[in-house]
């Protein structure tokens, strides 16, 4: 499904799922883990608080009852797993980037929203945790995702 081919001058040419891709290789990863305050920004995304509420999984609505701060944003590891929103049990995140037709390069340095407990909350824009909450229960802060 996916292969890549290393290029002079640092550049791959491959199949990504089903995207052809050229670019430059990527060999400085964006690795990160920092406190989350109002918003963050890489390459690929901009993550921000807002007041307005989104049911997809571009937006997340938090409740402080239930999660322990400051939030964190930071690169998967491996062995993370989320307890995702409406199902009975934990998913690793490799097996939900898998499904989402993520690139094994991207994977390394998407953002993961975890609370200080190790929590992981979202991953923006592809799946909620349980700590999610719907409209009409009580939330104190909303976050939301848009790609560049």
């Amino acid at each position: 499904t996916n292969s890549l081919i290393n290029l002079p001058n640092g550049y791959v040419f491959g199949k990504e799922y089903d995207k052809l891709v050229f670019r430059k290789k990527n060999n400085n990863l964006n690795e990160f883990n920092i406190e989350f305050v109002d918003n963050f920004e890489d390459n690929n995304i901009i993550i921000t608080k807002t007041e307005v509420y989104d049911k997809s999984n571009n937006a997340i609505a938090l409740s402080y009852n239930e999660i322990k701060l400051p939030l964190i944003i930071r690169n998967k590891n491996n062995g993370d797993y989320m307890e995702v929103l409406n199902l009975n049990g934990k998913k690793k995140l490799s097996d939900i980037f898998t499904n989402s037709k993520i690139s094994a390069e991207r994977r390394k340095i998407y953002p993961i929203l975890t609370d200080s407990n190790n929590n992981v909350l979202w991953i923006p824009g592809i799946k909620k945790s349980k700590f999610a909450k719907e409209k009409n229960e009580k939330y104190d802060i909303i976050l939301i995702c848009k790609e560049k």
